[in-house]
């Protein structure tokens, strides 16, 4: 793992690679006890805020307030005083949303040995196979079914198919691509049964459509709508529009210029694939991959357009123009949506 400090930064070396360093940080298997245990003179620049003045006073310095303090003895024995203590849990829940509780009933040598027992596994020595990350970049994705694994293959290591399929950077279209013959395990829901019916194909409800034609125009339809908007926040707390302005054509290019991207050059798409949410713009497969139980067969392109528009540089070439326009529409969209709303709450219409 390479070390890099924030001065090293300031004096000029631009070669920090921030997704690198958090994956090297990841990949050793140790954590920051581990940086310690390896000597480490420097603090990593992943763990560096860069917006930190030295001396800077933090904000919760000033804090004048301390979190509600609930003493559950004798809860179980005296009737009155557990009514006492609902009475207090539920303020605490409505008002700060959190408690801390005293006389809780777990004893106090269970409390310490749980804390000596977290203690025993940091202080444990790390052991590991000896297989080095070039290997696994290395190594191909194996395509495993669900029939190969209740055949009696037991080999099957979901991690390193998922982090095989991560590294190939190519996402699901980059295995239709490839022409894989299999689905991959991570993509198979093992506790579907096939033949069983969706609980959302008997949702009877509709989400209700705002028609905003002529919104601009006449004012007694300006009301119904701005009704129909208070109407819609306050029971279901989201609606659809019908009408909204945004140009047919426009949102047909952006569905385009989306598909365009997704179709060009994997090495192309390749330098956009990250899961560093700080870029402007990245490419991936499942912005959960690592933590659903079941990956979706996706792909998606995220860009950061707002609250300010970034360097067009950084968006993708394919679809560069078509994006900006749309954002701009959105954004237009957006505001005389919030300005209903406000109108709705018996506001000024710049409120929110």
């Amino acid at each position: 793992m390479a070390i890099t400090s924030s001065s090293e930064i300031c004096e000029g070396n631009s070669t920090y690679d921030r997704v690198t360093e958090l994956k090297a940080f990841d990949d050793s298997k140790t954590g920051v006890k581990g940086l310690i245990d390896s000597g480490a003179a420097k603090l990593p620049l992943i763990f560096v805020d860069e917006q930190y003045e030295p001396g800077e006073k933090s904000a919760s310095g000033d804090c004048k307030f301390t979190i509600p303090t609930i003493d559950f003895q004798g809860i179980d024995k005296d009737p009155s005083l557990r009514c006492e203590i609902i009475c207090k849990v539920g303020n605490a829940c409505e008002k700060w949303g959190c408690l801390q509780v005293v006389k809780h009933g777990i004893p106090l040598n269970l409390l310490e040995e749980m804390i000596d027992g977290v203690r025993r596994f940091w202080l444990l020595q790390p052991v590991f196979p000896s297989r080095s990350r070039s290997d696994l970049e290395a190594k191909k994705m194996a395509i495993t079914s669900s029939s190969e694994i209740s055949q009696g293959n037991s080999t099957y290591d979901r991690i390193s198919e998922l982090k095989a399929f991560d590294d190939s950077k190519t996402g699901v279209k980059g295995l239709v691509d490839s022409g894989a013959a299999k689905l991959p395990r991570i993509f198979i829901d093992e506790q579907y049964e096939p033949g069983e019916k969706s609980a959302s194909g008997d949702c009877k409800f509709t989400i209700p459509p705002i028609d905003f034609q002529g919104i601009d125009k006449d004012p007694s339809l300006n009301c119904e709508i701005i009704s129909k908007v208070g109407n819609v926040c306050e029971k279901w707390g989201f609606l659809q529009v019908v009408n909204h302005g945004i140009p047919l054509n426009l949102l047909e290019e952006m569905i385009d210029g989306v598909r365009r991207f997704h179709e060009q050059d994997a090495e192309v798409k390749k330098g956009f694939y990250s899961r560093d949410e700080t870029r402007t713009a990245t490419f991936h497969s499942n912005f959960d991959l690592y933590g659903a139980q079941v990956a979706n067969w996706r792909d998606t392109l995220f860009c950061h357009m707002a609250p300010r528009l970034p360097d067009p540089d950084e968006l993708p070439a394919v679809c560069r123009d078509t994006m900006i326009d749309y954002c701009d529409e959105i954004r237009k969209f957006g505001e005389t949506l919030l300005g209903l709303i406000s109108e709705a709450l018996g506001l000024n219409c710049n409120h929110l």
